[in-house]
């Protein structure tokens, strides 16, 4: 007996349709005809809403715009406050000892040049010559020059990184006075530096003269004791006094020159006052001295205060 079903309904009624043609397809022609017939259960649903359900359905999380409320932010604020206070004086440190162990290689380099001058001139330092004079402590004789090009470095190992001055300002001070004398960034303990306490003066790299400590008392320190170079920790002007040496108003910065920039000393701590500086000594090695054992190497004289 054949049986035709018609469903009413439209779309849903022709869903249901298909499902009685799947179900049948998959049945002996018999069961089909004889047996009961039992559709699969189908909901149907509508792809469009009513404007009620719209309106009731209440929007999913990821539906939900989020952002920071002002507490949060704040809290941001101060966990970053609280890191950077933490971070910066760690980061301040680390970039000091990089200043210094350059610092370090530049004097050991300077001392090559200082034995090459020697070995042409009976282990002497450089003088300057008739009518020629620098007056500062950093001047150096300009035919000197020369001795202290090194590689692809050239000029700059003759600058304390501490100073703060570019490579560019480095060289014009290199060629500050032309064919007559150059301004480097390290104190130098030449023998005819007006400036320069004659007890400080080294005339050869070798030898060290008797000091005078007294009346009638000398001392004659080791090469091992003996500065040949040091870090230029300079002073203003007239400020010499070694027992002012803590005085709030002794200046380490801000000291004006002939230079068109003003000069600083190096390795200056938060206080504004110098933490010490390295010491190139007489046989080759390089030394740290502490600030509280500098004492003031020059006499005035149209010159800033050089410590050491």
């Amino acid at each position: 007996m054949l049986v035709w079903i018609r469903l009413m309904g439209g779309a849903g009624g022709h869903r249901q349709s298909l499902a009685i043609a799947n179900y049948c397809g998959d049945q002996p022609l018999l069961a089909v005809v004889a047996g009961p017939i039992v559709l699969p259960s189908l909901k149907l649903t509508s792809p469009m809403k009513t404007l009620e359900e719209s309106e009731l359905t209440p929007p999913t999380q990821a539906q939900k715009r989020t952002a920071f409320t002002l507490i949060e932010l704040l809290v941001v604020i101060a966990i970053i406050a609280i890191l950077a206070a933490m971070l910066l004086p760690a980061l301040s440190k680390a970039k000091e000892r990089a200043l210094r162990t350059q610092d370090i290689g530049n004097m050991k380099q300077v001392f090559i040049g200082l034995s090459m001058y020697a070995g042409d001139f009976n282990d002497r330092q450089p003088t300057f010559g008739t009518g020629i004079s620098g007056n500062w402590v950093w001047d150096l004789p300009w035919n000197a020059g020369p001795y202290f090009l090194s590689g692809t470095t050239q000029y700059k190992i003759m600058f304390c990184p501490g100073t703060r001055f570019s490579d560019e300002e480095n060289r014009d001070q290199w060629n500050y006075a032309l064919n007559n004398f150059r301004v480097v960034g390290y104190a130098l303990t030449l023998p005819s530096t007006p400036a320069l306490i004659s007890s400080n003066r080294n005339e050869k790299l070798s030898v060290v003269k008797p000091i005078q400590i007294g009346f009638g008392t000398f001392v004659t320190p080791s090469l091992t004791e003996r500065a040949i170079m040091a870090d230029a920790t300079i002073s203003d002007f007239g400020q010499i006094q070694t027992a002012m040496r803590d005085s709030p108003t002794y200046r380490w910065r801000g000291i004006q020159g002939g230079f068109r920039k003003q000069h600083l000393s190096p390795h200056l701590g938060s206080n504004g006052r110098p933490t010490g500086g390295h010491l190139l000594m007489m046989d080759g090695h390089v030394e740290w001295r502490r600030f509280r054992n500098f004492v003031c190497r020059t006499d005035g004289g149209g010159s800033p205060g050089y410590w050491w």
